[in-house]
């Protein structure tokens, strides 16, 4: 509804634009009429309008004052100017001061419909623009491009993500990465917002959490919201060799809607997307996704046998190995974010190790790492990505050559990793276990591992419930205390938020 105030003096012209508008379109609502600028202003205050037709010679205020202030509060306010006057001087004031229009009287029904028809497009247009930058704001976006190629009045919008390359790409190291430098994302875009706009009524194009991922708000000419999106992946496939990932919600959706609605279109595709194969993906907006199922997997012995073989630096070099790792990934099909926590999973125990035994920092370890599976294009290229990570910590087996002292350290480590869950494990314990003192044994361990004996059996401890935890959901914590060694529950817990900076309860809701 479009609400109109006229302001004339006269009542019989008054009289007859009020009935011409009124015949018009229902959508033009007649507000308040006003006799002069001073009153006109008294039900701009009550109640502003959209529309404001005024005439320019009127008493106690006249119309040019009226549309100065009305450019100074109510700058979104649609202002049209009428009078009997031809000199240009009014014309020239008026539309200096954002008149859209200068109609003289008497008004013709012609030149009425004429203005109407204008205001409505512009009404519309101005209420779009409020609420796509209503919705910016709401999505912490910037606008990439929007067009609009005609007004209506409905509301209901289409929605997709689209995502090329990798759906787990990482902002922050996204212009660093070699593959990205080579590849013309923007040339991409733009045939889409060709096909957009030759098959659209209005689209938004925002910016993505990276610069490989962009959301899309729509009306549509075609059938239905998931017809276009289903389009628009089939003409990307066809013009790029590139991975296409499209999210996409099967009925059109408010406005208000659009913010969880990209959330959840986000989660579809980090949860079903795979390395290197284009996935069209179309869900309800009400439909639930089930995004646990991918934490139900017990890899613990992939995850070792991968650690163990970077922790040898031995990676690059067992072909085997990691052939054999892609194939479980073909032959299983795993998800991209599946494969991405088997590795953090592996960088978690690198955590547990002293940082003196790395030759290089484990946060650059890491980044190379994560770097290496979320920017993976095909599985042939998370491979390649893999095998060209530099070696991280020094060869054991080389160390205890250097130090015979490392070889009594290195078995005591080992027992503790054998032996965490056994409850009462002093250094006295293994004293008696290797026969040295417990001085020598601790002095031993600290010069290998940085770290006391008891230290790294407690972060071992801890690291081992993080697991337990995330493997079995519904275990108790005093279940999980008993399982990894600690006395009680009391004592457990005290250490568990020592080191993770929360309790083990809200490690378990949190679901980390």
């Amino acid at each position: 509804m479009i609400r109109v105030m006229i302001v004339e003096d006269e009542p019989p012209i008054l009289r007859r634009i009020k009935n011409m508008i009124e015949r018009y379109d229902p959508v033009f609502e007649i507000a308040f009429t006003a006799t002069d600028g001073a009153m006109a202003l008294e039900y701009m205050v009550q109640d502003p309008c959209d529309l404001v037709i005024t005439d320019i010679r009127m008493p106690v205020m006249d119309g040019l004052q009226l549309m100065n202030e009305i450019r100074i509060r109510y700058p979104e306010c649609i202002v049209v100017v009428l009078s009997g006057y031809k000199e240009f001087d009014y014309a020239a004031h008026a539309i200096r001061n954002q008149a859209i229009d200068y109609l003289l009287k008497p008004v013709s029904e012609e030149d009425m419909i004429k203005l109407l028809d204008k205001v409505k497009a512009l009404y519309m247009r101005f209420n779009w623009e409020k609420k796509i930058n209503t919705l910016a704001g709401q999505l912490n976006r910037s606008i990439i491009k929007k067009a609009l190629n005609s007004a209506n009045n409905k509301d209901s919008l289409g929605v997709f993500l689209l995502n090329l390359g990798s759906v787990l790409a990482i902002a922050t190291y996204f212009l660093s990465d070699s593959y990205w430098k080579h590849v013309d994302l923007t040339a991409i875009y733009e045939q889409v917002e060709s096909f957009m706009e030759s098959n659209c009524t209005f689209f938004i194009e925002f910016a993505g959490d990276t610069p490989n991922e962009r959301i899309f708000v729509y009306q549509s000419n075609k059938e239905g919201p998931s017809v276009l999106a289903n389009s628009v992946y089939k003409h990307i496939k066809s013009i790029s060799s590139i991975p296409v990932f499209i999210a996409c919600l099967t009925e059109e959706i408010e406005m208000s809607e659009v913010r969880n609605s990209v959330t959840k279109l986000r989660n579809c595709l980090l949860y079903k997307a795979r390395i290197g194969q284009s996935l069209f993906w179309s869900v309800g907006k009400n439909a639930l996704i089930n995004v646990d199922s991918e934490k139900e997997y017990n890899d613990a012995e992939t995850v070792q046998k991968i650690y163990e073989l970077f922790k040898a630096g031995r990676f690059r070099q067992s072909t085997s190995a990691h052939r054999e790792l892609l194939q479980r990934f073909i032959k299983e099909n795993w998800t991209h974010f599946r494969i991405y926590e088997l590795f953090s999973e592996v960088i978690t125990l690198f955590k547990i190790e002293p940082e003196k035994k790395f030759i290089r920092p484990l946060s650059q370890f890491e980044r190379d790492v994560i770097s290496a599976v979320c920017f993976a294009t095909s599985l042939e290229d998370l491979e390649d990505r893999l095998c060209s990570i530099d070696e991280l910590v020094i060869n054991p087996a080389e160390e205890i050559q250097k130090n015979p002292g490392s070889k009594i350290a290195h078995n005591v480590k080992r027992y503790l990793e054998e032996c965490f869950t056994q409850q009462g494990l002093t250094t006295q314990v293994l004293a008696e276990e290797f026969g040295y003192v417990p001085g020598y044994i601790s002095q031993l361990f600290k010069q290998n591992f940085g770290m006391s004996p008891m230290n790294y059996l407690t972060r071992l401890r801890v690291e081992k419930a993080k697991e337990l935890m995330k493997e079995n959901p519904d275990i108790l914590i005093s279940e999980v205390a008993e399982s990894v060694g600690f006395i009680n529950q009391h004592h457990f817990s005290r250490i568990f938020k020592k080191y993770e900076g929360m309790w083990p309860s809200s490690f378990k809701s949190l679901g980390l």
